[in-house]
């Protein structure tokens, strides 16, 4: 089982039946930035703060952003988990910046897959089997990512809303009108609540948006503007954050803030995506479902995206409804066209949604996994 910083939250990298956990985590270099390509080839063990440090003077940078363990997370465990972040409305996930990559497979085979050009219509695409796989594939020893320029100019801000399902609303309302934003990151009035009272934040506790544009100096203007149009048409009021804090400052702590309100109940989590359009539904099941169990959720997310995360504290006595509030939710996302997973991979937690999900296609994936390791060894347990 290859792991890298561990950071990931639904068990991926937990060696559940026995076996050699195999630690990358130093194999941690940064073996070429190509500035003129826009391309960086790195080992699977480079943390991303760190990658980005040196591409900043090179005037680039790797944008799928792991938000609040941007210092901790490996690129492979990145690319293990096909991992999102705030900057995929904009620039996309993971799987999207992954170029090449030599990898390792079950039989001990060295492959290189995929090429540094932008764009191959030659054969199956191996490489998009093995990013997002969680190692069950093969172990990846060098990735070469797609990089992007440094914005000339950013801004960002706040806009809160009167309820949860009126921010959603506006979600999709700016990704139809295809305002170029760079994130729209959502966080539910509880949630709000927990940051403020983990980091005495000020914020209106209200459901809210954190927006951010990238571009030039006159495009960020421009795009600003019609981010903050669409929003207050769609009930937002622009809010001030405290002390002139960066957005990502406050919205990285949201997990752990949640978490500090029951330090002895359990965190049970899901990680939905959905159809942009069909948040506004989902947050509002959500909220009812919780209700109707007698359970606190606290809702926030990729929203430009549709990744809505629930998160749920949970003792011993409220586990067994918490369990089936997610099992219930999950369903909903299904039935809206979604995912179980929308960023945090299958794992140990949501091996059970496999089925449900992906039906009759769930043979052909077992049949992927028997060509690349016919004798089980890699990261066995995990997947379905």
């Amino acid at each position: 089982t290859a792991r890298g910083a561990g950071s990931s939250l639904e068990g991926n990298p937990i060696p559940v039946r026995g076996g050699i956990v195999l630690d990358v985590s130093r194999m941690a270099e940064v073996v070429a930035i190509r500035a003129e390509d826009l391309q960086v080839d790195v080992q699977p063990g480079v943390v991303y703060a760190a990658l980005n440090r040196q591409l900043r003077p090179h005037g680039l940078f790797f944008p799928p952003s792991p938000g609040g363990s941007a210092d901790v997370a490996t690129i492979g465990g990145m690319a293990a988990n096909n991992a999102s972040g705030i900057y995929s409305v904009k620039y996309g996930g993971t799987r999207d910046h992954v170029r090449a990559a030599t990898v390792v497979t079950g039989t001990g085979e060295v492959l290189r897959l995929g090429n540094r050009a932008r764009k191959s219509a030659s054969g199956y695409h191996l490489l998009g089997l093995v990013v997002g796989s969680e190692g069950t594939l093969a172990v990846v020893t060098e990735l070469t990512l797609a990089l992007a320029g440094l914005p000339q100019a950013r801004r960002q801000g706040g806009f809160r809303f009167p309820d949860a399902s009126a921010a959603a609303r506006a979600t999709a309302e700016l990704i139809r009108f295809g305002v170029d934003v760079a994130a729209v990151e959502f966080l539910d009035g509880r949630t709000v609540a927990a940051l403020n009272r983990f980091g005495q934040f000020g914020l209106a506790e209200t459901p809210t948006l954190l927006v951010e544009v990238h571009g030039s100096e006159a495009g960020v203007a421009e795009v600003w503007a019609a981010a903050e149009d669409v929003l207050r048409g769609a009930g937002g009021e622009p809010l001030v954050l405290p002390g002139g804090r960066d957005a990502w400052s406050i919205r990285e702590h949201a997990t752990r803030s949640i978490a500090a309100l029951r330090p002895d109940a359990a965190t049970v989590r899901a990680d939905l995506a959905i159809p942009i359009g069909a948040l506004p539904r989902l947050v509002a099941r959500c909220e009812a479902v919780a209700a109707e169990r007698g359970l606190i959720v606290h809702l926030f997310g990729h929203a430009g995206i549709g990744i809505l995360h629930a998160l749920v504290l949970a003792d011993a006595a409220e586990r067994a409804a918490a369990d089936a509030g997610r099992d219930v939710l999950v369903e909903e996302a299904l039935a809206l066209g979604g995912s179980c997973s929308g960023e945090h991979g299958m794992g140990l937690g949501n091996r059970r949604y496999a089925a449900r999900e992906h039906g009759a296609a769930l043979a052909l994936m077992r049949g992927v996994k028997q060509l690349f390791d016919p004798h089980g060894i890699l990261n066995p347990g995990k997947m379905w």
